[in-house]
């Protein structure tokens, strides 16, 4: 698969666990990040293009804020290596400054 992203993403030591906003559901681990978009670790399948409330758990706590919450679009979505993980792509929509920074600053603890 050709790699057409524009921003640089990091992966991840820990893997972030990222649930549903609606349903408080567990969706997946993320598995990579950028300011753009990010990749999650699945146990299924998930529809292409459909709009997701998500919030994302640190297991530090970043300037008092334990959680972040943002909307993001699925936009790709394939089998793992295992085939019984799922990997999806997002991109992320409508991000604060303040998620950003988060995003940044757990990036740069959890790094590899």
């Amino acid at each position: 698969m050709e790699d057409k992203r524009k921003a640089k993403r990091s992966q991840l030591i820990h893997h972030l666990r990222v649930f549903n906003e609606a349903t408080h559901e567990f969706v997946g681990n993320l598995g990579d990040i950028s300011a753009q978009g990010m990749m999650l670790f699945m146990e299924g399948p998930i529809p292409e293009g459909e709009l997701y409330s998500l919030r994302m758990d640190f297991p530090e706590i970043f300037d008092n804020i334990q959680s972040v919450f943002f909307q993001a679009r699925s936009i790709w979505n394939q089998p793992g290596e295992n085939e019984t993980i799922f990997q999806a792509g997002f991109v992320l929509l409508d991000c604060s400054e303040t998620m950003l920074t988060l995003i940044r600053r757990a990036v740069d603890f959890y790094q590899d």
